[in-house]
Formats: C-alpha cells, sequence, structure tokens
C-alpha cells in the first residue's frame, strides 16, 4: 500500500486500501491500551474545526490521547483563531505548520477548503499532514471509512463480492457523507438507490462516475418502493446551513416535511429485510425517531440488544488511520 499522508477525498481509497485499515482497525480494538501509547509519542496533531463537531472530534482527540499523541483544538476557529481578523486559511496553516504541529485535521465550511490546506502544506512544510473532517458540502472521508468500515464488520463476503444494495436517503445534493460514501460503495460494485426529493441529486461528477463503472442505481423519491431490496441504509439530516439557511433560525417545518418523506416510520421499519442495517452519521434530527434505537437494525449507536455501533467504529478506525499515517 501507498503510504497515506494527506486524507482528502474518498477518491484516495480503493477496497485494498480501506482493507488495510479495516484490518488494522480490528487489531487496535483487540489490543492492550499500554501497547498503543507510544504511537504517536512526541506527537502534536491541531484540531482545527471551524464548524462544530460532536463524534468527529472526539473521536480524533481520543484516538490521539489514546495513541500518546498530544491533541491541540482550536475550535469555532471562526471566532476563536486569527480568522476572525481576516487571516487567509493559508497564513493559519502555514502557522500551524511553523509552530511546529505534525499534522492537522481540519473542518471548514468551505468545499476545496482540505485541498487547499493540503496544497499549503505541500509548498512549505511538506512533512505535515493534514486529514479533512469535512469540507463545506464537499467530503468527508473519514466518515466513509468508518461507514464502509461498519459495513465491512457486519456484511464483509457480501460487500467484497459486490452482492449488496445500499440505500443513500435524503439531502443528495449537500450531504458530504453522502458524496463519499457513494465514491466509496461504487468501487465495491454496490448497487445503490439514491432516494431523495425531485431535482436533490449526487453532484454530477459523482453520477457520471457511477455510470461510467456500470453500477446498477436507482434515482427516486418514493422511499419505500424499493425497502425490500435493500441491505443496508444510510440516512441523512437535512442540510439546512448549506441552503443558507441560519441554523439560528431554524424552520421546523421544512425540517417536518423533510422527515415525514425521508424518515423512518414504522411501516418503512416493518417493510425493510430482517437483516437490514439502519446508519447515520448524526446527529439526526427527526428523520430517526429515538423509538428506532431499541431495533436490532439500528447501529449508528449501540443499543440494548446490539453492541455494534458506526460511533465506536469511528474511534478505532481514526486510531488505525493515524497509526498508518504516523
Amino acid at each position: 500500500m501507498a503510504k497515506l499522508h494527506h486524507v482528502i477525498s474518498a477518491d484516495q481509497f480503493n477496497p485494498e486500501i480501506s482493507e488495510k485499515i479495516f484490518e488494522e482497525a480490528e487489531r487496535i480494538r483487540g489490543a492492550d491500551e499500554n501497547s498503543l501509547k507510544d504511537i504517536l509519542k512526541n506527537k502534536s496533531i491541531v484540531l482545527l474545526f471551524w464548524e462544530s463537531s460532536t463524534r468527529t472530534f472526539l473521536s480524533f482527540y481520543n484516538a490521539i490521547l489514546k495513541l500518546g499523541g498530544f491533541p491541540i483544538p482550536i475550535l469555532n476557529a471562526g471566532k476563536f483563531s486569527s480568522a476572525i481578523k481576516g487571516e487567509s486559511l493559508k497564513d493559519t496553516i502555514r502557522t500551524c505548520a511553523d509552530l511546529k504541529a505534525d499534522g492537522i485535521i481540519m473542518r471548514h465550511d468551505k468545499e476545496g477548503s482540505a485541498k487547499v490546506a493540503a496544497e499549503t502544506l505541500d509548498i512549505y512544510a511538506p512533512k505535515v499532514c493534514l486529514l479533512n473532517a469535512g469540507d463545506g458540502k464537499g467530503e468527508h472521508p473519514t466518515q466513509m471509512l468508518l461507514d464502509v468500515y461498519t459495513l465491512w464488520r457486519m456484511k464483509k463476503e457480501e460487500l467484497k463480492k459486490g452482492k449488496l444494495t445500499g440505500a443513500l436517503v435524503g439531502d443528495l445534493r449537500d450531504s458530504r457523507v453522502l458524496h463519499s460514501d457513494a465514491k466509496a460503495l461504487l468501487k465495491y460494485k454496490t448497487r445503490l438507490i439514491l432516494i431523495s426529493e425531485k431535482g436533490n441529486d449526487l453532484p454530477p461528477e459523482i453520477t457520471a462516475e457511477i455510470k461510467k463503472e456500470k453500477i446498477d442505481y436507482v434515482r427516486t423519491d418514493d422511499i419505500e418502493k424499493f425497502a425490500q431490496e435493500v441491505d443496508f441504509w444510510i440516512f441523512t439530516r437535512l442540510q439546512l446551513e448549506r441552503k443558507g439557511i441560519s441554523l439560528k433560525n431554524f424552520r421546523p417545518q421544512l425540517q417536518s416535511k423533510f422527515s415525514q418523506k425521508f424518515g423512518i416510520t414504522k411501516e418503512l421499519l416493518s417493510k425493510m429485510k430482517k437483516d437490514a442495517l439502519l446508519l447515520h452519521p448524526l446527529p439526526r434530527v427527526e428523520e430517526i425517531p429515538e423509538w428506532v434505537d431499541e431495533d436490532k437494525r439500528a447501529i449508528y449507536l449501540s443499543g440494548k440488544e446490539n453492541s455494534e455501533s458506526q460511533v465506536a467504529n469511528g474511534l478505532y478506525l481514526r486510531m488505525a488511520l493515524l497509526k498508518i499515517i504516523f
């Protein structure tokens, strides 16, 4: 496997590379924590987050700690860094490098920002790595890795043989998670059911790649029509912040309308396969009601009857990714 340095896009990961990371995550899952604590010894990694985060931030922060490194958090960087004074992204990145950070994990509100940051490091500090933790409505490659890792753990043989049908549900146009997941799943020859309102589609370059690779896919706004064929579901919330709607001026009627059409109902659940998997990158709003958590097919968080959890998988996956990079 070619050495990983920057992590910018799902395009960087084919099944061979991804599965080496998954295998490393499995080793870490079963390892004595004391055996891991020197992997990032004397390494400092900046968590540079313009946008809010719970799972991505905490899992990376905890992963760095468990591997013996030093996480340096800069949260709400647009207000609590020199960016509020007008500092450019490039200068912020160069400053982190000049202050001897070994890596930068960045979440930004602008699509393409991760690429700009990585290119800046290549010029001024080529030893420093950049991990994209979400760039606007662009991509979220480490979320993609943990999503596919979860599928690999639960339905490995079917995934590797291209025998799975997956439903990507919700905000196809603006969900960076669905963008990265779609790019990865087409490499596994996964049949895709793309479910959203008419006109809300994956970016044209991703759709073009699906067609180029001759992946079997269906585009529909009817969430129940293909329910009995789907092996796994990835739901997303309505990305209001990507549509110019301030979350401070949250419009519940928009979310409710969206959730009624593209969320889980008892009727939909009854039509799903008994062994289907229900995933969500979180946060959820109304599209997956809390009563769904009791269903053994729900694995976005650990449940009473099912210990499998995307969130927990995210910790092990990100520990593995950091170990491989460093």
